[in-house]
C-alpha cells in the first residue's frame, strides 16, 4: 500500500513519468483524456464528479508546447481546470494495470518469444477468451468457418499492430470447443 494514498493531478503526472520514462506533457494529456472517457475516476475540487468534462482546449495547449519543446508549467496557461484534481492511488493503479492488459503491443513485438517451446501463438489464448465470451452470450455462429472469420476479424480490429492468424488456423484451435458448444445448443433446444 502507498504512503500516500491520493495526489493531484499533477503530481500523479509526474510521478508516472518519471516511472514510465515518458514525457511529463504525454502522460499528463492521456490521464485527462482518461478522465473525459470517465476510465479515470477523479475528485475535483466541488468533489467527485460523474459529469463529462472538456480539456480538449488544455490538451491542445499541452500538445503544442511539448512539440515545440517548452516545459510544462502549471502555473501559467488555462491551468485553472485541473489544477486541483486529485485521484486516489487504487483508481491510478487500476486505471494503469487496464491500460496495460488491453493495450496492442506496437507492430514488431506482437509475437516476441515467451521462452515455450514452438512457433508463436499468434493470439491463440486472446481468441480462445473471446469464443468463450462469445458462447457465454449466445453469440456464436453455427458454422465453424463463419464463427472463425468473424473471431479473425475481431482480433484483427482489437489488436492491429499483432500478426493475424489465418482463418485455418482459427478453426483448427477451436474446432472441439465449437462442436460442444453446438452439441450443447443443441441439447437445450430438443423437446422433453
Amino acid at each position: 500500500m502507498p504512503l500516500i494514498s491520493e495526489r493531484f493531478l499533477w503530481d500523479w503526472a509526474q510521478k508516472l513519468a518519471k516511472e514510465q520514462n515518458e514525457p511529463y506533457a504525454l502522460v499528463l494529456v492521456e490521464m485527462l483524456k482518461a478522465i473525459e472517457r470517465n476510465e479515470l475516476p477523479a475528485t475535483f475540487p466541488h468533489g467527485p464528479s460523474s459529469k463529462q468534462h472538456d480539456f480538449k482546449a488544455l490538451i491542445e495547449e499541452l500538445l503544442t508546447n511539448h512539440s515545440a519543446g517548452w516545459p510544462v508549467i502549471p502555473y501559467k496557461g488555462n491551468w485553472n481546470a485541473i489544477s486541483r484534481i486529485s485521484l486516489t492511488s487504487s483508481d491510478v493503479e487500476s486505471w494503469l494495470a487496464h491500460r496495460t492488459s488491453t493495450k496492442p503491443k506496437p507492430a514488431g513485438t506482437a509475437n516476441l518469444p515467451t521462452g515455450m517451446p514452438g512457433r508463436p501463438s499468434k493470439g491463440k489464448d486472446i481468441i480462445a477468451k473471446e469464443f468463450a465470451r462469445r458462447a457465454a452470450a449466445g453469440e456464436t455462429l453455427c458454422l465453424l468457418s463463419h464463427e472463425a472469420e468473424a473471431l479473425r476479424n475481431w482480433y484483427q480490429n482489437e489488436y492491429p499492430y499483432a500478426e493475424i492468424p489465418a482463418k485455418k488456423t482459427i478453426k483448427n484451435n477451436l474446432r472441439d470447443a465449437h462442436r460442444k458448444r453446438l452439441s450443447t445448443q443443441q441439447q437445450t433446444k430438443r423437446p422433453a
